[in-house]
């Protein structure tokens, strides 16, 4: 006489959901141990983007006026949590404070949790069936980005580029849309027009962490105060058109 197996129930969001699990395998449910290691080298580490409400196909805005709300997304590497904070802005109506408590975060329609790989610059995520879009980071954010390529692929620029060469003619097609951008002659562009650039030469589709990270490649100054500059000479020797 077989016993069926039933699965256990939904979380009811109190405390954490491997906790509530175990105490569906065993009368005396043990605490989960925790990656030591992970801790000891993670613990306090937070990645921390600003990111605004945007529209999507399966999550429209609900009010106009959240196009122009400007969120601080925090996530705590050691655990994997996300935390949201809207801080205050002049005249906006809108209470400031936390938007979302410190949790773990599930992708929409799966049991798969929001992980450090799922972010960079440009990236959508949904929660709570609202689409957040990254747009800016912090320079501690940067830095982790570029030092763990292995988890943040579009902070490599040797990936970046490998993606992006096979798409790019070997002539002076792109010095000369470079040329036409710049209009005042200076020698440099920023990230729209180097986003337009590649773009009109066949490497469309390219998050702007890619953008960032070629233009960061070529020695570009990323914490100008008006935005990401690049030279433009030093970013056409380093695509080698």
């Amino acid at each position: 006489y077989a016993v069926k197996q039933e699965p256990p129930p939904p979380h009811n969001g109190f405390g954490r959901e491997e906790d509530s699990i175990l105490n569906c395998q065993t009368l005396m449910p043990k605490l989960k141990l925790n990656d030591v290691h992970h801790f000891e080298a993670n613990d306090g580490k937070a990645l921390r983007f600003v990111c605004q409400i945007v529209d999507d196909p399966m999550y429209p805005i609900r009010n106009t006026i959240d196009t122009e709300r400007q969120f601080v997304f925090t996530y705590h590497v050691v655990d994997g949590t996300i935390a949201i904070f809207e801080p205050p802005q002049r005249n906006s109506g809108i209470q400031p404070g936390k938007f979302l408590e410190r949790s773990r975060v599930k992708k929409p329609g799966s049991n798969v949790y929001y992980r450090a790989n799922d972010l960079f610059l440009g990236a959508r995520l949904v929660i709570h069936c609202r689409c957040f879009q990254l747009h800016d980071m912090d320079s501690y954010t940067s830095q982790h980005m570029a030092e763990n390529p292995g988890v943040f692929w579009r902070s490599n620029p040797q990936e970046v580029l490998a993606r992006v060469m096979p798409h790019l003619a070997k002539d002076d097609s792109m010095r000369d849309l470079f040329i036409q951008a710049d209009r005042a002659g200076t020698g440099l562009a920023d990230y729209v027009i180097v986003d337009t650039v590649l773009a009109r030469c066949g490497a469309a589709n390219l998050s702007k962490q890619e953008v960032y990270t070629l233009m960061q490649a070529a020695g570009g100054d990323m914490d100008n105060p008006s935005g990401p500059r690049v030279q433009i000479a030093d970013f056409i020797s380093l695509l080698g058109v």
